[in-house]
């Protein structure tokens, strides 16, 4: 019944090229533009991304990031969201453990306007020790909405890495800190030339948008930064936080590395046997990890009880659900064309459409190992109460 299903679903999962028309600059200062005219009637998308190397955050500076996105989004007057919705375009800001970025959709004509916001996006911050208070505010509201496989995948990243993991949320206490004058100061670190990016897509005119990209990013400072990798801790630590639930935590390479895509396959078969689990990963081409997480303790321990004969059973749906998950990530939406534009920081070079490929074509082997590493020996082992 599994290989059936594999077999017709096989056939589902061939991918029409969304890709039109495809144009990149590479600009003098270091930063980079991408253009792509894509199947998307009516809708363009303007991605602007500032790479976590423009400011890489430690325990002293941790949650900056995150308070200047919130401050930067509304732009020189404190209005852009608003200006941008009357004339029907949305404004969206997202800090992850990678970068900060910035998304305006709007129409395919519409590429001049999203420019514009762009542009007092990144000119001088302009805030006051009152707004940063009522950002502060906001943003207890938000951490009290963090979700509890959240805080597990959070731990796990620093169970795998360290103090270089830490969450993209940031510290309250650090953000507490801050003046009108230390933001500024780190918001001109965040738009240096060879850590911003800016990637368009939609149904636009690929020259017309990659002349008003080139007029926004010409203007940044060029200057050196130090690109460090990521680089895991020598054996993953055992964490206990105090929240409900276990978990377990394994480091993968990134995207298009077929064992992270292993890995991965792997999670989903086991939250698709056992059930009661979640799967967190946010999909980037740096080294991360993808946590296996469970609100109830002891259910996890199924894992370590898979024998091979279990994971030969599983070896299919593994690489079915990892070929769906592929395929999803290569959605026409904001969260599409976001993952597009950190590719294009990351590795320019790679086709998320091979994905689904890579994903059918795991070996027996791969599968197992995947297994492995998500057991107690090999994962970082996240436990609460």
């Amino acid at each position: 019944m599994i290989c059936a299903t594999v077999g017709l679903c096989t056939a589902l999962l061939v991918t029409k090229p969304a890709i039109q028309d495809k144009q990149r600059l590479d600009m003098p200062n270091g930063a980079r533009i991408l253009v792509e005219r894509r199947d998307t009637p009516g809708v363009m998308h303007a991605v602007l991304v500032s790479s976590y190397y423009s400011m890489p955050e430690t325990t002293d500076t941790h949650g900056i990031r995150h308070l200047i996105e919130h401050l930067a989004a509304k732009g020189q007057d404190k209005l852009l969201d608003r200006k941008l919705e009357t004339s029907g375009m949305t404004l969206s800001a997202v800090t992850d453990r990678d970068a900060t970025t910035f998304t305006v959709t709007g129409s395919g004509d519409q590429v001049g306007m999203a420019m514009s916001a762009f542009n007092s996006i990144m000119l001088p911050l302009r805030t006051t020790q009152a707004e940063i208070d009522k950002e502060l505010k906001i943003l207890h509201q938000e951490y009290a909405l963090v979700s509890g496989r959240n805080h597990f995948a959070d731990a796990g990243w620093l169970g795998q890495y360290g103090d270089l993991a830490l969450n993209s949320f940031g510290n309250l206490d650090v953000m507490a800190k801050q003046t009108p004058e230390s933001l500024q100061a780190a918001h001109a670190e965040m738009f240096l030339a060879p850590g911003t990016i800016l990637y368009i897509c939609g149904d636009i005119e690929p020259r017309v948008a990659l002349e008003h990209g080139r007029e926004l990013l010409i203007k940044l400072r060029q200057e050196d930064l130090a690109l460090a990798p990521r680089r895991k801790v020598e054996r993953p630590i055992k964490r206990s936080i105090a929240k409900k639930g276990e978990s377990r935590s394994a480091d993968v390479a990134g995207l298009g590395v077929p064992m992270t895509t292993a890995i991965i396959g792997a999670s989903l078969a086991f939250q698709a046997t056992y059930g009661g689990i979640e799967v967190v990963y946010e999909p980037s081409c740096w080294p991360g990890v993808v946590t296996v997480y469970s609100p109830v303790r002891g259910r996890l321990s199924s894992l370590e009880k898979l024998t091979p004969n279990d994971i030969a059973l599983l070896g299919p749906q593994a690489r079915y659900l990892a070929a769906l998950w592929a395929k999803g990530l290569q959605r026409e939406d904001l969260r599409g064309a976001r993952l597009r534009a950190k590719i294009f920081l990351q590795r320019p070079s790679f086709q998320l459409e091979t994905l689904e490929t890579q994903a059918l074509g795991l070996t027996n082997d791969e599968i197992e190992r995947a297994f492995a590493r998500l057991k107690a020996d090999q994962a970082a082992v996240v436990e609460g109460f």
